[in-house]
C-alpha cells in the first residue's frame, strides 16, 4: 500500500504531468518523460491496486463481512 503513491507519481512523471500536492506545491518528476515508462508504471499501478483490492476483499470475506 505505501508504494501506490510512488508508483502513481512515477506514472504521472513519465506521462509528463506535473504532480501538485497542496495548492502550489509541485513535486519534481522522479522518472524521465517516456511513453514506455508510463505504460510500465500504469500496468504496475493496476496490478498492485488489484492485489490490494483482492487482499481486502478476502480479508473481509474471511472475517464474515458480506
Amino acid at each position: 500500500m505505501p508504494v501506490m503513491p510512488l508508483i502513481g507519481w512515477a506514472m504521472l512523471s513519465a506521462a509528463g504531468y506535473l504532480v501538485t500536492l497542496i495548492c502550489r506545491l509541485h513535486l519534481p518528476p522522479i522518472v524521465p518523460h517516456k511513453a514506455e515508462l508510463f505504460a510500465a508504471a500504469r500496468a504496475l499501478h493496476t496490478r498492485v491496486a488489484l492485489a490490494w483490492f483482492t487482499c481486502v476483499f478476502k480479508h473481509g470475506k474471511k472475517a464474515g463481512v458480506e
